[in-house]
């Protein structure tokens, strides 16, 4: 696809003194003498149409500052009407927003898994990578035992270990909730700006107006409204920001941590409890075998750096 701006007319340097006629009234015409890097990257390449073959030089030109990829008046003509179909549709109401250069985009699927077994294996993998969270933290199979240890990582090790594991739990915590959308029948997508950031309903046809592109945001997911949608006790839920703050502060929250202990800490291990109980009562064998897998052989970041450097902080893990 030509990669045309998405306002305006296009602007364009002819391979010849004249412009293609096809194009006229369509695009603007620069000449390619007057722009030295198209000239440079025109002269290194071939001239003929990437798309068509075409080698006619009075029918070629190059999109302005487009890295002297080469087109023919046709193809150039091509993809200026089904932008302006596009735009069209827009004023009409025909498409969403979100659709850009052709009106088949509208179909496009997101581009992200919609299998709630894909966002819980990741978000496991992401929080046992993370060594603020263990397999019995998760599974709820042991006592929390609340000490100087829990939901941290080990003492020694060099601060950037604490910056990436503050982010891999954070963002590991996020995939779990989205998982827990998906598993619920509810759309990732992200609604546009100025429209209401409540979860659509999957394959939904708001949902379809919704962007495939971007999926819908952490704190738009913590909203009560939403969590409304897929929890019984959304209050409660919202304690997940901590993890939140988690991924959007990672190089300062080390720093600044006195969120990280007590009530706070204990509640968000519980609701990352409650929602893998919700996956692993919803999976098949094929999932709950996946999942034994992960919980006996993922390991922390900083695994890998302590035996190596035989650092003491080892002892007891």
């Amino acid at each position: 696809m030509i990669m045309l701006p998405l306002k305006g007319k296009p602007v364009l340097h002819a391979m010849t003194a004249t412009p293609p006629p096809l194009l006229h009234g369509k695009a603007q015409f620069s000449p390619l003498a007057g722009c030295e890097k198209d000239s440079a990257s025109v002269s290194k390449g071939m001239k003929r149409c990437l798309q068509c073959q075409e080698d006619s030089l009075p029918l070629l030109a190059t999109l302005h500052h487009n890295g002297g990829r080469i087109y023919c008046a046709g193809c150039f003509l091509v993809a200026i009407q089904a932008l302006e179909e596009v735009q069209s549709a827009k004023k009409a109401g025909r498409v969403p927003a979100w659709v850009r250069r052709d009106i088949r985009e509208a179909g496009m699927p997101a581009q992200w898994s919609e299998d709630w077994r894909t966002f819980h294996a990741h978000g496991l993998e992401l929080l046992l990578m993370s060594g603020r969270f263990t397999p019995e933290m998760i599974t709820g199979s042991g006592v929390l035992q609340v000490d100087s240890r829990f939901g941290s990582i080990p003492e020694g090790l060099p601060w950037r270990f604490s910056v990436v594991s503050y982010l891999l739990a954070g963002v590991g915590t996020e995939i779990l909730l989205k998982g827990l959308y998906t598993l619920k029948g509810f759309s990732l997508r992200k609604p546009l700006r100025g429209k209401s950031q409540v979860v659509a309903h999957l394959n939904s046809h708001e949902s379809r107006w919704n962007s495939p592109r971007e999926s819908i945001s952490f704190s738009s997911l913590l909203r009560v409204e939403n969590l409304k949608r897929v929890c019984s006790e959304p209050l409660n839920f919202t304690f997940l920001g901590v993890a939140q703050e988690w991924r959007n502060d990672a190089a300062h929250v080390p720093l600044t941590s006195s969120g990280d202990f007590g009530i706070h800490l204990l509640k968000l291990v519980i609701l990352i409890r409650i929602m893998h109980k919700e996956f692993m009562d919803a999976a098949d064998e094929d999932h709950r075998m996946q999942v034994d897998l992960i919980m006996r052989t993922c390991l922390p970041i900083w695994r890998g750096w302590v035996e190596e450097n035989e650092c003491p902080c080892l002892q007891g893990l």
